[in-house]
């Protein structure tokens, strides 16, 4: 039994026989306002649990983003390394093929 149904059978349920007690009028009042908080209390909880999951998923998907910017970022990082052996390799060609080329003309 609910203590709002046991503080209810103790109250006198009409003060004359024609008119309603305040005080059934009150606690019938407090009643609703307890169901009404009860159930604000029920949907903010609800509401708490969809935040953290969309938390949650937010996070993960920042991980996700960022792995695939590490891997973007190597793969650049060996791009570079090949171009720089690349123009290396061909400043020597330059430089060999300059040194040939100043021999041929004397």
């Amino acid at each position: 039994m609910s203590i709002f149904c046991h503080i209810q059978s103790h109250l006198p349920l009409t003060q004359t026989d024609h008119e309603p007690s305040p005080l059934i009028e009150a606690f019938e009042e407090a009643r609703k306002a307890a169901h009404s908080a009860r159930d604000m209390a029920v949907h903010a909880q609800k509401a708490t649990e969809e935040a953290k999951k969309n938390y949650e998923k937010s996070e993960e998907n920042f991980h996700e983003a960022y792995r695939r910017y590490t891997e973007a970022r190597e793969r650049l990082d060996d791009a570079l390394e090949r171009l720089t052996e690349s123009a290396r390799r061909f400043t020597e060609a330059l430089e060999r093929y300059e040194a040939v080329f100043e021999r041929v003309r004397r």
